[in-house]
């Protein structure tokens, strides 16, 4: 769920940062976002979430629990 969270968040500040060059940079070489590169962006960022929460619960669940849970 933050994965998917962060991702959306992404999106959301690429759009207003592409509005703001857009208005800033003359209107033959205005940035464009494409449906593309969005889904490639949205995937590449919940697919590292998702793996950077996976491999250390796998990690832990290989553990004794009293290791796991132990501090040092």
């Amino acid at each position: 769920m933050i994965a998917i969270l962060g991702g959306l968040t992404g999106l959301a500040t690429s759009f207003g940062l592409v509005h703001m060059l857009s208005s800033f940079s003359p209107t033959e070489n205005a940035p464009i976002i494409t449906s593309t590169s969005l889904a490639i962006a949205f995937g590449f960022s919940v697919l590292v979430g998702v793996l950077a929460g996976i491999f250390p619960a796998i990690k832990a669940a290989r553990l004794n629990p009293i290791q796991a849970l132990r501090y040092e």
